[in-house]
């Protein structure tokens, strides 16, 4: 009984380290296309979309095109964060 605990721990903390990384490495991709845009309004399938078009066929003109088209959408309506440190 310990061992199953401890085999179901172990997978539930591997599941959880992996979406991590992939989260992150989604960003990534994302940044690639649009270096200083907001990407805190994304949602999940948001970056899914962005997941698929990153990896697909198109061009990069395509993909940056709708990667982009994809996080203004996401940040309509937001007002615009401004830096005020000095």
């Amino acid at each position: 009984m310990h061992f199953a605990k401890l085999l179901v721990s172990t997978a539930l903390l591997a599941a959880a380290v992996s979406a991590t990384t992939a989260s992150a490495d989604i960003e990534n991709d994302i940044r690639h296309f649009v270096p200083s845009e907001d990407l805190s309004n994304l949602t999940t399938n948001d970056k899914s979309r962005i997941h698929m078009i990153y990896y697909g066929p198109k061009s990069e003109g395509d993909k940056r095109n709708a990667i982009r088209n994809i996080v203004r959408k996401s940040n309509l309506g937001r007002p615009p964060t401004v830096d005020l440190s000095f």
